[in-house]
């Protein structure tokens, strides 16, 4: 879905919901000392729904851009995501024209997600030169 929706055809829509959810993750740490650790991290999500209408039959969407989950972020940066897109807001959708179902309204966004894996692969080598 990511290049090829560049190139996919566009409808009006118009958001339905627009909302901010949060998740709390649990994980396990271990310090230097060999002691574990439980710890939390809240990761914040925008869940924005919008619907569009192709040939007469209208179509909802959650997607915003096409790396799946690559709009999670702080809060501040989806609280920005969601002022972007109020409920009510007309927006663009781009859809496949062969499954009006597969659809985004940032095509050309990875929303992050090359960054981070950026800033994976560095830790990764960062961790290894030491």
């Amino acid at each position: 879905m990511s290049l090829e929706a560049l190139s996919w055809p566009t409808a009006a829509g118009k958001v339905t919901r627009s909302e901010l959810k949060t998740e709390t993750h649990k994980f396990r740490t271990r310090s230097s000392d060999g002691i574990r650790r439980s710890a939390t991290e809240d990761i914040f999500i925008p869940m924005i729904d919008y619907t569009f209408e192709v040939d007469g039959k209208e179509f909802q969407g959650t997607r915003l851009t096409s790396v799946r989950g690559g709009t999670l972020g702080d809060r501040a940066s989806v609280e920005e995501k969601l002022r972007k897109y109020p409920i009510g807001q007309s927006v663009t959708v781009s859809y496949n024209p062969i499954d009006p179902e597969q659809c985004l309204l940032e095509p050309g966004s990875w929303g992050g997600f090359l960054l981070l894996f950026a800033l994976s692969l560095f830790l990764v080598a960062f961790s290894c030169a030491m």
